[in-house]
């Protein structure tokens, strides 16, 4: 979560189809899964969940642990809370039910600051002083750990945010992204430096000078995108449609 949050009404639009609201209220975060469910997170912590059609499924409060760090919702079946500052993660069900309780200190790791789902529903997660690779079960096992990333051609000094895309794991770094398969080992590195606001498939999105691309992975072409631009807040990409995080909602643009 981002430290100065947002009092956020949700309020989607089409490019082309106008202006159409469908939820509405005041939000610190937005979330959408593979299965276009969404997920509001206010103030107070309680996320609440959404149908595709908007119609609300269920809720729960996720500052148990004080702080949300960032929610995981590629998943449905197994959502993360993830809670950098006491080292926790929790598990959800798709009834936004906890399943389990892992307490990082408990493993003896260091710090951890980043972790995404991985392709085989386990949890990667990355410290910040070792620069380590480790996947975790979701009853909070480590199964195992890759040693420094350095090692397999990954060098940083800021880490982003780390996402499985289909069969691979993206590290968004300062230094471009890195590209590793569903088994850590180095894939890739595309030198983008500029800010990477989400990946989807071949493609994702950056910005630069006021402006937001898409860029093709796969060819490495790229294109400007006729969207309105705001910086520091949240975009996310599915298929041909993103949403950008603005002050007073959520905008639903279509994207060929």
């Amino acid at each position: 979560m981002r430290r100065n949050s947002l009092i956020l009404s949700i309020i989607f639009f089409r490019l082309c189809f106008g202006q159409e609201e469908i939820l509405s209220g005041q939000f610190e975060d937005f979330y959408i899964d593979h299965h276009k469910h969404y997920y509001t997170l206010d103030i107070n912590g309680t996320i609440k969940k959404y149908n595709s059609s908007y119609q609300f499924l269920s809720q729960q409060n996720l500052k148990i642990d004080r702080d949300l760090s960032y929610m995981y919702v590629a998943n449905p079946m197994n959502l993360l809370t993830f809670y950098r500052d006491q080292q926790k993660i929790r598990v959800y069900d798709n009834f936004l039910n906890v399943l389990n309780l892992i307490d990082l200190n408990a493993l003896a790791l260091p710090e951890i600051e980043h972790i995404a789902l991985s392709f085989d529903n386990q949890i990667w997660a990355i410290d910040g002083f070792n620069k380590n690779l480790y996947k975790i079960s979701l009853k909070g096992k480590l199964k195992y750990q890759l040693e420094n990333l350095s090692n397999y051609n990954i060098f940083y000094d800021q880490l982003y945010w780390i996402k499985t895309n289909e069969q691979q794991i993206v590290l968004s770094t300062d230094q471009g992204l890195y590209f590793l398969d569903q088994f850590g080992q180095f894939i890739k590195k595309i030198p983008l430096t500029q800010m990477v606001h989400d990946i989807h498939g071949q493609r994702l999105i950056f910005s630069e000078n006021n402006t937001y691309f898409l860029y093709n992975t796969k060819n490495f072409s790229q294109q400007a995108l006729s969207l309105p631009y705001k910086e520091g807040q949240k975009l996310i990409m599915m298929n041909n449609q993103v949403f950008i995080l603005r002050k007073n909602g959520v905008d639903l643009y279509d994207i060929k």
